[in-house]
């Protein structure tokens, strides 16, 4: 299944509290997770369950405090459903509707741990727009 995600405007989209010496500009951004509520808990989708076929446009735009910023972006994902039936449950439930995990690798490509890096602040649902 391939699907698009648009987190393009600032409106809809996940915000975070900066918490590291180094500025945001110093690391890659990059999906980690797709995220589902099934009602009572997260269906979630890690690393090699899904594969980004595109991650455009992303802006890490200042919020409304300071070291806050709010990640723009858009993606177009692809998963088998099939593989993930709690995750197809939880999809059927909420309309489509999911949340995005972004991390951030260094210079170097490696993963930092997120929480080195910044505190969630809001995340947004929005829909998955399968095609």
């Amino acid at each position: 299944m391939k699907a698009f995600i648009d987190y393009n405007k600032a409106a809809y989209a996940n915000t975070i509290s900066w918490i590291s010496d180094q500025p945001i500009t110093k690391f890659k951004p990059y999906i980690s997770a797709i995220l589902c509520d099934n009602g009572e808990e997260y269906e979630e989708l890690w690393g090699d369950d899904f594969r980004v076929l595109s991650f455009d446009a992303f802006e890490a735009l200042d919020g409304d405090e300071k070291n806050q910023f709010i990640l723009c972006f858009t993606a177009d994902v692809e998963f088998d459903i099939e593989k993930f039936p709690k995750f197809k449950e939880a999809l059927d439930k909420n309309n489509n509707t999911i949340e995005v995990k972004i991390s951030f690798l260094d210079e170097n490509q490696n993963e930092v741990d997120d929480e080195e890096l910044f505190e969630p602040h809001s995340d947004t649902p929005v829909e998955l727009q399968i095609y």
